[in-house]
């Protein structure tokens, strides 16, 4: 059986853990409230953007001469005998 120490400490670190959460939610939610506010007073996509500072995606690389260029440097490994 379970002694009402251990069983006060047990429910008291279920309090702690879901008040943790709850605060983690709400901050959550302060940012998309933040960032929905944010867009609705932006005129445009543009000015909103420009407001957020968000970095463009990074430039993606062309998949055919990355391969062409890593099948050429294996081809010319083995020729040489670098193995």
């Amino acid at each position: 059986m379970i002694s009402a120490t251990t069983a006060l400490v047990f429910i008291s670190l279920i309090i702690i853990i879901f008040a943790a959460l709850q605060a983690y939610r709400e901050n959550l939610w302060r940012i998309e409230r933040k960032d929905l506010y944010d867009r609705i007073m932006a005129g445009g996509l543009a000015e909103y953007r420009s407001d957020a500072k968000e970095k463009p995606p990074p430039r993606g690389g062309n998949m055919v001469t990355v391969g062409l260029r890593k099948a050429h440097n294996q081809q010319m490994k083995q020729l040489r005998g670098d193995d």
